[in-house]
């Protein structure tokens, strides 16, 4: 999990907004792209900041998370 300073460094670094091609929405959740889960580190250089619908898609395409019906 992302430390507080960690996550206000993300912010400026992406300009507040969501790091997934073509989405300019504000950043909500911090991503680590190597999946915690799996043993990825929580180092800067490996984690983005998504917004929530972005974060959400991408933890399902890994398979971290599982989509509801």
């Amino acid at each position: 999990m992302a430390t507080k300073k960690q996550r206000h460094a993300i912010w400026p670094w992406q300009g507040g907004e969501c790091a997934s091609e073509g989405c300019r929405d504000p950043i909500d959740h911090v991503h680590h792209e190597i999946p915690w889960s799996l043993g990825g580190p929580t180092e800067l250089g490996v984690m983005t900041g998504r917004c929530a619908v972005c974060h959400t898609h991408v933890q399902s395409r890994e398979g971290t998370i599982r989509a509801v019906a």
